[in-house]
Formats: C-alpha cells, sequence, structure tokens
C-alpha cells in the first residue's frame, strides 16, 4: 500500500505538471485548455477512487459504504477518462455520442450495482468481489478505449502529418494499464498509472497538432502575401524578396534571363469596356506568361498590367518562348475583349555579364518600352490606312 501511494503521488503530482502546461501553452482555446483540466481532474478523482478501495481493503475495520462508495468513483470515472480526452479535441459526431450513452449506461448500472453487486460486491469481511457482470464493464472500458482511438485518428488526418501509429500506441498503452490490473491482479494497480503516462503523451501529440495547425495557418497568410489573388502569379512581394536575394549574388548565371511584359491596350479596354474586361485581360496575359515561361522560371504580377519573370534559359529557348508567345496571343480570344497583346522585353545575363540584377531588369523594360511603342506605331499607321 505504502508503494502504491507513492507511485499515486507521482501521478498527481505529473497531471499538475500537465495542468501547469496547458495554462501556459497559448496556442490552446480556453474551451480545449478546459477539456484538459477536466480530464486530469477524472484520472485523479478515479484514482483516488481506487487508492481508498484499495487501503480500505486492507484496512482491519473496513467501511462498507466507504468500499461502495470508492468503487462507485472508480468504475464510474476511470472510462469517462476516454470521452475526456475525446472532448480535447472538439470534435462533435456520432461516435461522441455513442461513448457518451455507454458511459451513461454504464452509470446506471454501477448505481444499481451498489444495491445488487452485479458489478462488484462488497462482502461482510469488507473484501471486494467481482459481481456477475464485471466482464460488462471490462468490455464497456475496452469498448470506449478503441472508440476514443477511432476519434484520435478522425482527428489525426486532418492535418498535414498523419501520425495516426502514435495515437494508437497511446491508445494501447492505456489499454495494458487497465488489461494488466484488471486480468493479472496480485494487487497491480497500473490503470491510473497507465492514464497518467497516456495523458501527458497525449498532451506532447496535441500540442504538435495545435503547432501543425499553427504553421497551416502562418502557411496560408505566406501565400496569400505571395500570391496574386487576381491571376494566380507570384505578387509584388514575393516579386521584391526574390529580387533581394539575386542582388547579393556576385554573379547571375549566364543562363539567367529577365522577361519584362506589358499588356498592350489595356487603359483602352477599361475605359471603354469597364474594368471587367481589363481584368480579363490580365488573366489573359498571365495565363500566357504562366503557360509560355512558367517551366522554366517564376511568373510575377508585379503591377496592374505589368509582369516580370526570372528564368534560366539558353538563347535558343527565349527565342522560341518570344514565338510561343506571340502565338498564345494571336490565338487567345474572349468574352469582352476579342483580342490580347502584350509588349516583351528580354535582357540575357550572358549578354550583360557586368550588370547586377536591378540593372538587367532595367535593360528588359526598355526593350519592352520599345516594343510597346512600336505596337503603338503600327496600330496607328493601320488606322490612317483604314480611314
Amino acid at each position: 500500500m505504502q508503494y502504491y501511494t507513492s507511485v499515486l503521488v507521482l501521478c498527481w503530482l505529473a497531471l499538475a505538471t500537465l495542468c501547469i502546461l496547458v495554462y501556459e501553452n497559448n496556442r490552446m482555446r480556453s474551451e480545449t485548455k478546459k477539456a484538459f483540466y477536466i480530464s486530469y481532474l477524472f484520472i485523479a478523482i478515479a484514482s483516488f477512487g481506487e487508492w481508498m478501495v484499495t487501503g480500505l481493503s486492507m484496512s482491519a475495520f473496513p467501511s462498507r459504504w466507504l468500499l461502495s462508495v470508492a468503487n462507485f468513483l472508480d468504475c464510474t470515472l476511470t472510462p469517462s477518462v476516454a470521452l475526456a480526452f475525446v472532448a480535447q479535441l472538439q470534435i462533435d459526431n456520432k461516435l461522441k455520442h455513442v461513448m457518451r450513452y455507454l458511459l451513461i449506461g454504464n452509470l446506471g448500472l454501477q448505481i444499481i450495482s451498489i444495491f445488487t453487486g452485479w458489478m462488484i460486491q462488497v462482502n461482510e469481511k469488507g473484501q471486494v468481489e467481482y459481481g456477475p457482470l464485471h466482464i460488462v464493464y471490462i468490455l464497456l472500458c475496452v469498448t470506449v478505449t478503441l472508440l476514443a482511438a477511432n476519434e484520435f485518428l478522425i482527428y489525426s488526418i486532418s492535418y498535414r502529418k498523419r501520425n495516426s501509429r502514435s495515437l494508437y500506441a497511446v491508445s494501447f498503452l492505456i489499454l495494458l494499464g487497465v488489461f494488466l490490473q484488471e486480468f493479472l491482479g496480485n494487487g497491480n494497480q497500473t490503470t491510473f498509472l497507465g492514464m497518467t503516462l497516456g495523458a501527458a503523451l497525449l498532451f506532447i501529440h496535441f500540442s504538435e497538432f495545435f503547432q501543425q495547425k499553427s504553421d497551416d495557418r502562418i502557411h496560408e497568410q505566406q501565400a496569400q502575401i505571395t500570391t496574386d489573388a487576381l491571376t494566380g502569379l507570384l505578387s509584388r512581394h514575393a516579386y521584391s524578396e526574390d529580387l533581394e536575394k539575386w542582388k547579393k549574388k556576385e554573379n547571375l548565371p549566364d543562363d539567367f534571363v529577365v522577361f519584362t511584359i506589358d499588356i498592350n491596350g489595356l487603359k483602352n479596354a477599361n475605359d471603354m469596356l469597364g474594368h471587367d474586361a481589363g481584368d480579363e485581360l490580365i488573366c489573359a496575359g498571365a495565363s500566357c506568361i504562366e503557360k509560355v515561361l512558367g517551366p522554366w522560371g517564376e511568373c510575377y504580377r508585379t503591377g496592374g498590367d505589368e509582369f516580370v519573370v526570372f528564368a534560366n534559359m539558353n538563347r535558343a529557348q527565349v527565342e522560341n518562348a518570344l514565338r510561343d508567345i506571340e502565338n498564345e496571343t494571336w490565338r487567345w480570344q474572349g468574352e469582352k475583349v476579342k483580342e490580347l497583346s502584350l509588349a516583351v522585353g528580354c535582357a540575357m545575363a550572358t549578354d550583360y555579364h557586368d550588370l547586377p540584377v536591378e540593372k538587367l531588369v532595367m535593360k528588359s523594360d526598355k526593350f519592352m518600352y520599345e516594343a510597346k511603342e512600336e505596337h503603338y506605331r503600327k496600330a496607328k499607321s493601320a488606322r490612317r490606312r483604314e480611314s
């Protein structure tokens, strides 16, 4: 009994430490923290009930009434710990309701057992004996634990890392604690040792899930910052970050290429047909750029109708890409706008060995504006011939 008391005190200290860890965890919501506290309280009260049963059974003048109360606390709260663990997940489904109904049924049987001895009997000598329906209680404990393990699995697959095996291992640890005590006997008081260890491991596991959830949220926010909402290309923010990375390189690779691209006639489309037509042109331009140049590098939308591409290509690949862009724009036809025209500038690092990346972008910009001017000059000449 002295040894069991020492183990129980250590379990209580471990549960108290877990309460402190939960309290200090800033990633948990208050509702989740409350579920953790309740599960630890259930373990503490149920283990106290079992300790009372063991202690009273060994005393010279055991109280049958106290033994009955202690047994009742033990047998009602022990399986309820599984539901308390599931409550930590903050999910609500049919399995959780099934667990609740089983535990309510167990509560009724334990109340009846106080008077009938169906589950546990206290004889005249104050000794605890298993009743004829005690196996029902054992089966109920195993069923509730397996249902809890399944709930853990459902919970785990909602995250990037599907660590279901470790959750099953924790469930097995708790079941083993119950098995060693109920079937081996000989004073092996292992149920609440297993539950306390399981509670500590589940806290570690759930902490990892909460961290993953936080990481996913940060990743989503980062994706929103670095992705252009309209076109799906990389954003100006992503462009600025990558430009700074390229600035830090002493020499650009010989196959490094900068494309700067602008949509011809966007202002006209916005003024004459509305901004929906302008957005259609922007998305069409982005789609064309991504289709032709995306496999070779990173495509950014840096302004309203302005795009930049950092790619790794040789001269032949660049020439083919320029022809492909022209063919793609020629084939395109929208719902609100009938044609798409892109002004494309291109500068290759191999032609400007001494230029840093920002100067190479400026070179590409210069060629893009020359292409734009040529486009409008041809369009003006065409209008004159038509008139």
